[in-house]
């Protein structure tokens, strides 16, 4: 027995001496002085984290191992902990009295019952240590090792075959044993050191030589940001968990992202890219031939520390095929659900006891089916204890980017956001990080208007002043609504934009007086911009209710939807200071297009069909809760290009770079 085993059985010896020691201690123990209540104390609760560590490791990484392959087998075990538990609390609580006791008969009742305690203890530790080691960890030398290094292998042929062990132990037995009884009787007959024949080492166990691999090739634990996921390895075509399998708790299900994950371990790494470039189409696949030699090529760049499990697998892989080979690949010709199951990894989320809850190879499937149990728990435990509503000043408490609660099982990672709710904020515990970065944006922004409120009155009336931008915007919305709308903006865009948000009341103030000197001409660049914006809006609506012919009915309708899109009543919500300048060329280059709809109208309904197909897709990741971060204004850009091209574009745009781009985000949300 070796490796991680042999430290397990090293920890054990370690945990037996600790607790005799502490019998010994408990039994000697001055229950008058009270320093040597107190260290004993100290020790003992040093000791017991030791414990939990030690117990809760089993109970993660060995024990659903071996259910798996012996169902039940680790109850027993699991029940110990759960008794020593007790125990830990009873002791722990004999002491603190120890402490804490006035009468020299309530110490003596104490120190009576801390000592028959710590008996206890020592006893059941003993028992239980002594079963784990001559019963359950030979079963995992024995029989996960070889049935791992085949999972890891791909091979069915490294384990003997039944036949082999059963030759194996008939040229051992005697031949007088041929039923169970007379077996009995041997083993009762039969000195221990004979019997140890009967113990099958790894070499008997495997079927011929294997090459050695290294841990990195196959890691016992995948490191995705803060998160550590304990890794198992089956070799078992067919059934759902063949192949790479990741474990995980329903409060850590909510952190995994799809890019992570695509990047599999090291040891299959390679014959996943030969599998996605054997997926591709035709037409792109002869341009690889021979792959197992393109394969070759591409894989110390994608192997790379600063590549490797950095960002989206397909992206990169397109990359490192360009580079190498020199071939265009376009990123939505990857096709990762063609590959083989156990080229993808499988996420296990387990429950209490580390039973298997569901799994999936999928992990926005999984995501949707389970992360409703997760708000349900965050509502429960850390919900009512933590969220706060009608705030008018930054929470005393401070506002953490996460919250870790909870440990094993019931371990989960909440998000608290802090949500605009006109005169206040209410600070809200959030399940997934999905729209904190969002709902921050106002809730950190109203914060800011209500600390310098002096300010804020000014910058209102300023803008309530402008009488021609109020008709202007009245097709809209009220005057109210935009008034609030700028202030909002200009307070994010002076105070937080780019920069990390402050996450303590010290450094919320810090932050606004640093930026005090900004407010002003952020306001004159955003006011100026808006004016700009909703003159341009004016003039077009008006333009554009005069396309009334019916052959003009779908180029009205988009024009439409396009004003709405990129000017209607809350544009400054989500809006990022440099593309503020953006919105009046876009403005411009839809008069452009009803400029230039003279004899072509044809031309303008194809342009409709293929933005459609864009907004669609960026509807659809909307929907899915993705950040669509550059998404809508290259489909601006793109609209630019495809109905406005004199006007020129920011930068260069295709179809082909939409695609690219928008397979990524796809990818990356599981939406392909």
């Amino acid at each position: 027995m070796a490796g991680p085993l042999h430290s397990i059985i090293y920890i054990h010896n370690a945990i037996h001496k600790e607790v005799n020691e502490f019998e010994e201690a408990a039994r000697e123990l001055n229950r008058e002085d009270g320093t040597q209540v107190a260290a004993l104390l100290d020790r003992f609760k040093f000791f017991r984290e030791v414990l939990k560590e030690h117990e809760g490791g089993e109970e993660e990484f060995i024990f659903p191992v071996l259910e798996e392959r012996f169902r039940y087998i680790a109850g027993p075990y699991i029940f110990d902990h759960q008794q020593h538990y007790g125990e830990y609390d009873d002791i722990e609580e004999s002491l603190t009295g120890l402490r804490t006791a006035r009468g020299n008969a309530e110490r003596v009742e104490l120190a009576q019952r801390l000592n028959r305690q710590a008996i206890a203890l020592a006893v059941t530790m003993d028992i239980h240590i002594t079963k784990e080691n001559e019963l359950l960890l030979p079963v995992v030398d024995e029989h996960l090792s070889v049935e791992e290094q085949q999972a890891k292998r791909r091979r069915a042929d490294l384990l003997a075959t039944e036949k082999t062990r059963a030759a194996f132990y008939l040229a051992r037995l005697p031949a007088a044993v041929c039923s169970v009884a007379a077996w009995e009787g041997y083993v009762r007959e039969t000195r221990a050191s004979e019997l140890g024949l009967f113990v099958m080492t790894e070499a008997d166990l495997l079927a011929g030589e294997a090459a050695p691999f290294g841990d990195d090739d196959f890691p016992g634990r995948l490191h995705i940001g803060d998160v550590v996921l304990p890794v198992a390895y089956k070799f078992a075509p067919g059934e759902p968990d063949d192949g790479v399998n990741v474990r995980v708790d329903l409060g850590t299900l909510s952190q995994l992202s799809q890019d992570d994950l695509d990047w599999l371990v090291p040891g299959f790494f390679a014959t996943k890219c030969e599998a996605l470039m054997r997926a591709l189409p035709k037409s792109l696949r002869r341009q690889l031939a021979p792959i197992p030699d393109r394969v070759e090529a591409v894989l110390p760049r994608l192997q790379r520390a600063d590549t490797y499990r950095q960002g989206n697998l397909y992206g990169a892989l397109s990359e490192a095929i360009r580079a190498t080979i020199g071939v265009p690949i376009p990123i939505g010709d990857w096709r990762p659900t063609a590959v083989p199951d156990h080229l993808r990894i499988n996420i296990q989320v387990r429950g209490q006891r580390k039973r298997l809850v569901d799994q999936d190879r999928d992990l926005a499937a999984l995501q949707g089916r389970l992360l409703a149990k997760v708000e349900q728990t965050i509502a429960r435990d850390v919900g009512r204890h933590r969220e706060r509503h009608g705030i008018q000043a930054f929470p005393a408490e401070g506002v953490p980017d996460r919250i870790e609660v909870g440990s094993g099982a019931g371990h989960a990672v909440v998000y608290p956001v802090l949500v605009d709710r006109g005169d206040s904020v209410d600070l809200l515990i959030h399940a997934t990080p999905s729209r904190q970065a969002v709902l921050n944006r106002g809730g950190y922004a109203r914060l800011a208007l209500l600390a310098d409120s002096s300010t804020a009155r000014y910058l209102r009336r300023e803008v309530e002043r402008d009488a021609s931008l109020g008709l202007r915007y009245a097709p809209v919305g009220p005057l109210t609504e935009l008034v609030d709308g700028v202030l909002l903006a200009v307070a994010w865009y002076a105070c937080f934009e780019n920069r990390e948000l402050p996450n303590t009341p010290a450094m919320f103030e810090t932050r606004l007086t640093a930026a005090k000197a900004s407010w002003l001409p952020t306001f004159q660049r955003v006011l100026g911009h808006v004016r700009d914006v909703f003159q341009k809006r004016f003039e077009l609506a008006r333009r554009i209710d005069a396309l009334s012919s019916s052959a003009l009915s779908a180029t009205q309708r988009d024009l439409r939807c396009q004003l709405d899109e990129i000017a209607g009543g809350r544009i400054l919500a989500t809006l990022p200071s440099d593309r503020l300048a953006d919105i009046p060329r876009y403005l411009d280059g839809m008069l452009v297009r009803i400029d230039s709809l003279d004899g072509r109208v044809k031309r303008d309904l194809a342009g409709i069909a293929a933005v459609e197909a864009w907004e669609r897709r960026l509807h659809n990741l909307r929907e899915a809760g993705v950040d669509t971060y550059d998404l809508p204004f290259l489909v601006q850009e793109f609209r630019i290009a495809t109905f406005s091209q004199r006007l020129g574009t920011k930068g260069k745009v295709s179809a082909k770079r939409l695609g690219t781009q928008f397979a990524a985000a796809e990818a990356s949300a599981g939406l392909r």
